[in-house]
């Protein structure tokens, strides 16, 4: 914020705060940024920005829109894209754009396509894992029938957020597993 008030003609300012905020969870917070970031200065990474708004608030054709003026800004592009076609049950057209992406979206479009295996390996390349990277990879052991793969990840995954473990409970994905003693040790 500091920038936005010593450089207030400068969209990068207004542009970061807005993805902070984003971040956050604060996403009409971060529009507003990001609309004052757009009218100081239409750029790629701004409409980027509106994009992943407008991809948040349910507004797929818009967020396409911005995301088709966003080229430039990388692989977030893709990885925005991907999200997007997975929304639109375009699975393959995610597949075919995510790229070598290592991130819970990634993992997701190719468990959506039926990829397991990449779908672990790009998972278990993620850098620094999060709840929920551990939560999809128990999910990939579900659907491979890998009970050793879906109780460590799970286990992994509650250890982080605990509020995974009631959410496991009524996730279709875990159904074959409601009455294994492993699994209910971890998600009751």
């Amino acid at each position: 914020e500091a920038a936005m008030k010593n450089y207030p003609e400068d969209w990068r300012g207004y542009n970061n705060a807005g993805a902070m905020k984003f971040m956050a969870g604060d996403v009409k917070g971060a529009q507003e940024l990001f609309n004052q970031a757009f009218v100081k200065q239409a750029n790629p990474e701004t409409n980027f920005n509106l994009g992943l708004v407008e991809l948040a608030n349910g507004n797929d054709a818009t967020a396409e829109e911005y995301f088709g003026r966003a080229a430039g800004v990388g692989d977030k592009l893709n990885e925005a894209m991907a999200v997007l076609y997975v929304k639109q049950g375009k699975y393959k057209d995610a597949a075919g754009i995510i790229g070598n992406v290592k991130s819970n979206n990634a993992g997701i479009v190719y468990i959506m396509n039926g990829d397991l295996n990449t779908a672990q390996s790009t998972l278990t390349a993620i850098e620094n894992p999060d709840a929920m990277t551990h939560y999809i990879l128990a999910i990939v052991g579900a659907r491979a029938n890998d009970k050793d793969l879906l109780i460590a990840n799970l286990k992994k995954a509650v250890e982080m957020d605990k509020d995974l473990a009631k959410f496991a409970l009524t996730d279709l994905e875990f159904y074959s597993y409601l009455a294994d003693a492993d699994f209910l040790a971890i998600a009751k």
